[in-house]
């Protein structure tokens, strides 16, 4: 850094100390308000650090616009709420409140349609209907999807996941800053 002082949008993390909430019932539970804010400065971290390989990937960016019509930098910026993750270590489900549940969905549309310009080369998708998707690699199944204002992705059963994007938050009792466990 310049060694001057940084305004809140160039932090790492949000900014002030209102903790985020938390949601679900398994044993672990993490969450973080606005992702959004970690993803602008890891890409400005990027672009300072490795200007060429930050080219690269504006590249390769690019490229998949052409082809899908996505700009996945559109999708990132719609996650303006918190970041919720809960896990038993079998079990694995993050949701993300976005500002624009249509465009979201709309925008997941365009990246299941092409798993192999952003995943490994033996994914494939299939829509499980009520806008979730299962993303399949060599490794593993995900669900991805939209449901109501959460963006939600997980290695869980389609049930799980459709519960935990409709589970109520409640406040991270004793937190305080941008991020929060139980």
């Amino acid at each position: 850094t310049t060694g001057g002082s940084l305004t809140s949008a160039q932090l790492p993390l949000a900014s002030g100390s209102t903790p985020p909430s938390l949601a679900g019932d398994l044993p672990i539970e993490i969450a973080m308000r606005d992702p959004a804010q970690v993803a602008r400065f890891a890409e400005s971290a990027a672009q300072a650090a490795n200007p060429a390989s930050y080219a690269k990937f504006l590249t390769r960016e690019a490229a998949f616009k052409r082809k899908t019509g996505l700009d996945l930098n559109s999708l990132v910026w719609l996650l303006t709420g918190d970041l919720i993750v809960e896990s038993d270590t079998h079990t694995t489900i993050g949701r993300a409140t976005v500002s624009n549940p249509a465009t979201a969905a709309g925008d997941l549309r365009k990246l299941v349609a092409a798993p192999k310009g952003i995943f490994n080369k033996g994914t494939s998708y299939k829509s499980l209907g009520g806008g979730l998707y299962a993303v399949r690699t060599s490794s593993m199944t995900l669900t991805i999807g939209v449901i109501g204002s959460q963006l939600v992705l997980g290695r869980a059963s389609t049930a799980a996941v459709r519960s935990f994007a409709t589970a109520p938050t409640t406040p991270a009792s004793g937190a305080s800053g941008a991020l929060a466990f139980k």
